[in-house]
């Protein structure tokens, strides 16, 4: 359970309600009463997976920079691993994983217009441990790779036109 969530109530006041049912009437007003009951936590229950979804994207920009994988965050937050990446494809337009490699691509993209970090360092600061990897995603991602997008940042004027040579 997620820290701050609360649980479902128990319904053994319903239960006993039926139990003590006197006449057929009253026991159909109860069982009614405890399936429309039973229905309201499920849905409840499905809008509290997808409200999940903005603390999961939440978790996934404050951790980035670390190995992240759709399974441990289902675990953590104790969906499975399936339902998560339906519910958050549905809620985010992209999948999981996509979600993570533009986020940790927009950092580097950050990172290597401001700062002279070496490419293995921001391949670090970004979560990957393997810069050839890393820079074989930028590569595919941005059609550049990560040294010609430093380059290209530092040739254009603060106004987006390239410098003339």
């Amino acid at each position: 359970m997620v820290e701050g969530e609360e649980r479902a109530p128990e319904r053994p006041d319903r239960v006993e309600a039926i139990r003590q049912a006197t006449g057929e009437t009253e026991l159909m007003g109860q069982l009614a009463e405890l399936v429309r009951e039973t229905v309201e936590q499920v849905l409840a229950g499905t809008m509290t997976a997808a409200g999940q979804i903005g603390q999961i994207r939440h978790y996934i920009d404050q951790r980035y920079d670390q190995p992240i994988r759709l399974e441990e965050v289902a675990e953590r937050f104790y969906l499975h691993p399936v339902y998560l990446s339906m519910v958050f494809k549905e809620s985010v337009g992209e999948t999981f994983q996509d979600y993570l490699k533009r986020l940790r691509m927009e950092r580097a993209k950050e990172l290597l217009a401001t700062t002279r970090y070496r490419i293995d360092r921001i391949a670090a600061l970004v979560g990957y441990d393997n810069a050839k990897y890393f820079y074989k995603v930028f590569k595919k991602e941005t059609d550049f790779t990560p040294a010609d997008f430093r380059r290209r940042q530092t040739d254009e004027p603060a106004g987006g036109a390239r410098k003339e040579h």
